[in-house]
């Protein structure tokens, strides 16, 4: 378990050397964790991913990759993933199976007598010396929103040339790196401050200011609860109502009984009367009542749907609540790419019993896909069961554009619309 600041990162590396330490890089005040998975580890679902700042993917076959975990994988970035590609001798097989998210589009190799750029990206002061040493950097060119961060200049037979090391592409709120040289080989191998050069890297993943309040997920789990539980179709009957009721009651039960009793000169049937109208008048009050919360669960849904330009898939964050109006057993079927969990005991005023529905969550595989669904859910009249719903869907056809305005007085306007195709 990881506190709110702390950041994991994984690294996937198939040599036995084990040289690379991404934990160096961290944030201020917190803690950094580095993992090694194998491309097994490797979720099929976006969610699964949620815990991971950045991946590293150095010297390993990424062609094994399933297409559902690419498919998780690019979803990943998308909602503020940081995947770093490296180069090297072995760019082909590492390459393989991400070449479409990579920022360069490999068509070879170059030798290298240096890669001294490296250090001054890491802030590092200039040295001719640092970072000499042939190493085999990948070459080609850049995809149509690829940027070169790092250039290395070399010297060869009286001219010079550039050569990109480090390449960047944004994807959706994410990114993804080309490091085109190896960095578990000399001379970063042994460089002395190449834990600089991870901080210099891995800074996009551990700075999350420019995700929205959403962007991973829900984290005010009582006021979710409260908007889960939030029923806006029921209401009470109001004073009007419930004063009509008492007045026709106490005319029948008082004036009109009394009066029906003296016509049939029966007045000592009151002691008869009476509680057979209080009796009548109960039952309607409860018949009335019962018919008034339905027979139909109510189905609360509130979902923040991320769309980015040029992205063919869509983050969902949301809530659901399940607003039983007899005391029941429910089930639920979420859709493919989703899933879901409950959310803890809120304050609403409905009530709410979502704790239970922790234990009956299961998890389903139909075909190629996955599907959660709840079981035999337990949900007592007038009561709320509340879930957290996350995934990745198609992303809808929505487009848009706006403009910020900033006047001399520091107020700001946004402005522009939203098209919803």
């Amino acid at each position: 378990p990881l506190n709110t600041d702390d950041v994991m990162y994984v690294l996937v590396d198939d040599s036995p050397a084990g040289s690379i330490d991404l934990a160096v890089a961290r944030p201020i005040a917190a803690v950094a964790y580095q993992i090694r998975w194998s491309l097994d580890n490797f979720p099929s679902l976006a969610d699964a991913w949620q815990g991971v700042n950045a991946v590293l993917l150095t010297n390993t076959d990424s062609g094994r990759l399933t297409t559902e975990q690419r498919h998780a994988l690019a979803d990943w970035i998308n909602t503020g993933g940081h995947l770093i590609i490296t180069g090297g001798p072995d760019w082909q097989k590492t390459l393989a199976g991400v070449a479409d998210l990579s920022p360069l589009n490999v068509a070879g190799t170059v030798n290298l007598p240096a890669v001294s750029a490296l250090a001054t990206f890491a802030d590092l002061p200039a040295d001719g010396t640092l970072l000499t040493g042939t190493i085999i950097a990948a070459q080609g060119t850049l995809t149509g929103d690829g940027q070169v961060v790092v250039m290395q200049t070399i010297t060869q037979n009286g001219s010079q040339s550039n050569v990109p090391l480090l390449v960047r592409r944004p994807v959706g709120s994410g990114l993804v790196d080309y490091l085109s040289v190896d960095p578990g080989l000399e001379p970063i191998r042994s460089w002395a401050n190449r834990g600089a050069l991870w901080q210099s890297l891995l800074s996009p993943a551990t700075d999350n200011r420019n995700q929205p309040g959403w962007g991973r997920g829900i984290f005010n789990t009582a006021a979710a609860s409260d908007a889960a539980a939030s029923a806006l179709g029921l209401r009470f009957p109001d004073v009007l109502q419930v004063g009509l009721f008492l007045l026709v009651y106490i005319i029948l039960i008082g004036p009109v009984n009394y009066i029906v009793l003296r016509l049939l000169k029966r007045l000592e049937w009151a002691w008869l009367t009476i509680p057979i109208l209080i009796v009548l008048a109960t039952g309607a009050a409860y018949i009335t009542g019962f018919d008034l919360r339905g027979t139909q669960p109510i189905l609360n849904r509130l979902a923040v749907i991320q769309v980015w330009p040029n992205q063919t898939r869509a983050r969902v964050d949301g809530v659901l609540g399940i607003i039983s109006p007899r005391r029941s057993f429910y089930d639920a079927t979420i859709g493919d790419g989703l899933n879901i969990r409950a959310l803890p005991v809120g304050s609403s005023g409905l009530g709410l019993s979502g704790g239970s529905s922790a234990q009956v969550i299961e998890s389903n595989t139909i075909g190629n896909t996955g599907n959660y669904h709840l079981s035999h859910v337990p949900i007592d009249a007038g009561l709320a069961s509340t879930f957290v719903i996350g995934g990745t869907i198609p992303a809808p056809a929505l487009d848009g554009s706006a403009n910020i305005s900033i006047a001399l007085d520091g107020t700001a306007t946004l402005q522009g619309e939203i098209r919803n195709r």
